[in-house]
């Protein structure tokens, strides 16, 4: 189980808004973080940390197919997206690079700087006078997240053998 505070973004927020298409694509992990979310509000680069859960609503990271998108994510310390629905695309970049994404519903319960608890294996997401559940991600998947992301999963693999 987890504790994070919550940063609300709407419907349909695109790539180029998640990282605006302006910058870099490639580049220090460090300069890729300080423009995250800079598409919706110049200000919400500074207001995220490891600590933060984004909340999402409908179609999170529609748009252009772009990797540098789950890549401003991880490097500016989000390890969770809950959103009612997100882009397919998204959805596995952000599992390949060990972000644990869930879809539900719960975008209009919650606002910033609520705190969220999770129980993973469960599939609960808690806060305040509500519980929503979640299908749980596959074990799979949640072996990737837990490893980091596809590439560490993949490489623990082969250390293994």
């Amino acid at each position: 189980m987890t504790a994070k505070k919550c940063l609300v973004v709407g419907d349909n927020v695109t790539t180029d808004q998640i990282y605006p298409a302006r910058y870099p694509l490639s580049g220090e992990p460090s300069e890729i973080a300080r423009h995250v979310l800079e598409g919706l509000d110049s200000d919400l680069p500074l207001k995220i940390d490891s600590q933060t859960l984004l909340v999402a609503g409908e179609n999170f990271g529609c748009g252009v197919p772009r990797m540098q998108a789950a890549a401003a994510l991880k490097h500016s310390g989000i390890t969770c997206i809950v959103a009612k629905s997100a882009s397919r695309t998204l959805y596995r970049s952000a599992i390949n690079l060990g972000i644990m994404v869930i879809i539900a519903d719960i975008v209009d319960k919650v606002t910033d700087g609520d705190e969220i608890e999770i129980d993973y294996s469960q599939g609960k997401i808690m806060c305040r006078d509500f519980i929503a559940d979640f299908t749980p991600l596959p074990d799979f998947i949640q072996k990737i997240i837990n490893a980091g992301g596809l590439l560490p999963y993949i490489r623990q693999g082969i250390a293994k053998k």
